[in-house]
Formats: C-alpha cells, structure tokens, sequence
C-alpha cells in the first residue's frame, strides 16, 4: 500500500493494522507526522509484512525498529532514511532473520550500529549515504553474506525492493 505523503493519524494506522492483517509491502515516505507509537501501532497487526518504508519521516525512531523485529518475523525490506533511529534500532533490525535490503541513510548510525546489522545473515543490500559510517565496519562483513551490495546510489535501492520481493513470491 502506497501512502506517502499521507496524514494518516495514529487511529488511522491502528485501523489499518487490524484491518489489513495480510498486509506484506507499505510505504508512509514523507509522513511527516508519523510518530513512533503510530507506526508501532500499526506494526502490531501486520504479521506478514515484508517491506516497510518510512523515508522522510523524522519522528519515527527506536521502536519502530523493535515492533519491526517483535511483530514483523518475515520483513526483507526496510528504509529509515532520515529518520531519527539510532545504533539501538541496529540492534533490533540485526534480529530479523529473513531481512535482505536495508536503506540507514541520513541517519546516525555508526560503525558499532552497523556491525549489529550484520548479524542478518540474509542481508543482501544497504545503503547508508550520509551517516557517521567510515567503512571499517564492512570488513566485518560475516562470510553468510555473500551476496551483499553496498548502495552508493538511492534509486537503485528503491528500484530493487519490488526485485528482491518478486524473487520471493517465486521461491514460495
């Protein structure tokens, strides 16, 4: 479902969340008033999620990287690009075990954030432009990975999340 730049309210998204339990991709870019406890609301009806993106929204934060891990066992797909989590939402994200492309751009994440990342043994794609990211991090980079891809470039990001989601409904 496609809602960027939608003013969904918390209530809104708590409908949603209890209504669309199937769910799997939805996009809330540039919702500018989406808060963590709305996202988290809606993340807690929504099982079969597999693509989450909430680019532009600067309120959301931590707990919407929990809820992702504690609601959303099947995600892949996730973009916090500049938003305001931090290297604790890392933490969370590195415990979603069937997540493969991550987009952290314009965030703060650093090094120690990213490393918590890589215990995704099923991560295929990141990109993470304008972070405090040096690279060091990447030689950390565990040997399950071998498929992994640095984005340098955001659209490329953005036109693989419908690949790497059609590659899944064919191995079903």
């Amino acid at each position: 479902m496609e809602f960027s730049s939608a003013r969904m309210t918390h209530a809104g998204l708590g409908w949603l969340g209890q209504c669309c339990k199937q769910l799997r991709t939805i996009n809330l870019s540039n919702a500018d008033l989406l808060t963590d406890l709305a996202a988290v609301t809606l993340l807690k009806g929504t099982p079969h999620l597999l693509s989450f993106v909430v680019s532009w929204c600067e309120l959301i934060g931590d707990d919407t990287a929990e809820a992702l891990a504690k609601y959303c066992p099947k995600i892949q797909v996730v973009s916090l690009m500049q938003t305001a989590i931090t290297d604790k939402a890392m933490k969370s994200l590195g415990r979603c075990k069937y997540l493969r492309c991550v987009n952290i751009s314009n965030t703060g994440i650093t090094n120690e954030g990213l490393e918590e990342l890589f215990a995704c043994k099923k991560l295929e794609m990141i990109a993470f432009q304008d972070t405090k990211i040096d690279g060091a991090s990447l030689q950390m980079l565990p040997p399950e990975c071998p498929r992994f891809t640095i984005i340098t470039r955001i659209q490329f990001f953005a036109d693989n999340i419908q690949l790497l989601l059609k590659e899944d409904d064919s191995s079903e």
